[in-house]
């Protein structure tokens, strides 16, 4: 269970929520850990259901500036009522982004007897796994012989060792 009570949680009544991670330039990402707060008892407990059908995407450009279609998805959420998510998910999302953007537009039945409508996240903690660009490994060690390089083996790009072969 999530225990920490800092958790973000965007407004009622809107169709479409999100939350996303600027990291300034872009990145090689590798995995996307996502912690959602689990639901509790009470009637003031976070509602782990809100976390249905959401969608984890990478992107060069803002949630602010970006439709869905123009951003690189990297999961999709399918659960349905009854079930409920998995409060801790750990996504792999192989992109090179400047941006990560968690993004629903779900509305969850549940909520209509608190008379809250709209697509709403509760996020306590996003960690984004990854490197600098030109590096690779757990240790971002820089890529040997070519510019671009696989995140996790260090191999490098065909394409930009090709093009090394031509000039």
């Amino acid at each position: 269970m999530t225990t920490e009570p800092k958790c973000a949680i965007t407004a009622l009544n809107h169709t479409k929520a999100w939350l996303q991670v600027d990291f300034g330039q872009p990145y090689i990402i590798n995995n996307v850990k996502i912690y959602h707060r689990r639901e509790g008892d009470g009637p003031s407990a976070w509602k782990q259901y809100r976390f249905r059908q959401f969608y984890l995407d990478a992107s060069n450009l803002s949630a602010t500036q970006t439709t869905t279609s123009q951003r690189t998805r990297c999961y999709t959420d399918n659960t349905t009522a009854p079930d409920l998510p998995t409060n801790i998910i750990d996504i792999p999302c192989k992109q090179t982004a400047r941006y990560v953007i968690v993004e629903t537009t779900y509305d969850a039945p549940e909520d209509d007897y608190l008379d809250e409508h709209g697509a709403i996240l509760e996020i306590c903690e996003i960690k984004v796994y990854g490197c600098e660009v030109d590096t690779y490994g757990v240790d971002c060690m820089p890529c040997i012989g070519c510019q671009y390089c696989d995140v996790s083996s260090g191999v490098c790009d065909a394409c930009e060792e090709m093009l090394m072969r031509s000039r």
